[in-house]
């Protein structure tokens, strides 16, 4: 900022430091899966400022449940046991003889 005196004109300049961003909690953009890493977006409450970040949400695994016997064993044959992934939208399963 100048300053100006009305009388000689004589000025100066100081200056005047930027705000520091202030950072809301975040808001989930993409939300992660059993095999893909979500993001949430971190924005800047200042007025007038459009500046954000980004962090990676990492993914969350398969959370198998305890199976199931699909096949029981005999003496001559092998059993299947398949176990199903407990998280909401994933259709992954596993096999194991």
């Amino acid at each position: 900022m100048t300053y100006t005196c009305n009388y000689c004109a004589d000025s100066y300049t100081v200056d005047i430091p930027a705000l520091e961003h202030r950072y809301n909690n975040g808001e989930v953009i993409t939300a992660a899966t059993c095999t893909t890493d979500g993001t949430k977006r971190f924005t800047c409450q200042n007025d007038g400022c459009y500046e954000y970040y980004d962090v990676v949400i990492p993914k969350t695994g398969h959370k198998l449940d305890n199976g199931t016997v699909t096949v029981k064993e005999t003496c001559t044959t092998a059993g299947k046991l398949v176990y199903k992934c407990q998280n909401a939208d994933c259709n992954y399963s596993k096999t194991e003889t």
